[in-house]
């Protein structure tokens, strides 16, 4: 994040990147639209998507069939799936509005900077940070 805000490695620098304050280098906001089962192919495949559900929407499920699980995907939900493994979707939703915040880092983005990719992701490292 540092040379991107240094303007190093970029064409132009924009003013608000001084503002961006996410781990993460993109963002998707998806609204009121299915998701067919995918995997994000620019994704980072060892860094997990965060994936946040809001809405007024009363009934969802965030599928998951390379794991044969089903998620509960009501509003307020947060997920973390590694997008770029593990195919992913919503085929569906009731009650309302129904609003994605996709949180992702791209491969392109560590390439361009010249920075090595994150490491797989252990629970264990999730422990060290929530410290439980």
């Amino acid at each position: 994040m540092q040379q991107i805000k240094q303007g190093e490695e970029l064409d132009r620098f924009h003013d608000n990147l001084n503002c961006w304050y996410s781990i993460f280098s993109g963002f998707s906001l998806i609204v009121n639209r299915k998701t067919p089962f995918h995997r994000d192919p620019g994704a980072s495949a060892t860094y997990f998507d965060l994936l946040i559900s809001g809405g007024t929407h009363s009934d969802c499920r965030l599928e998951l069939p390379d794991l044969g699980t089903t998620l509960s995907y009501a509003p307020g939900t947060g997920v973390l799936v590694t997008g770029r493994v593990v195919r992913h979707g919503v085929s569906s939703w009731s009650g309302g509005e129904r609003i994605c915040l996709a949180h992702f880092m791209k491969d392109a983005v560590h390439d361009r900077l010249g920075q090595p990719r994150p490491g797989w992701m252990k629970l264990d490292d999730f422990l060290e940070i929530l410290k439980i």
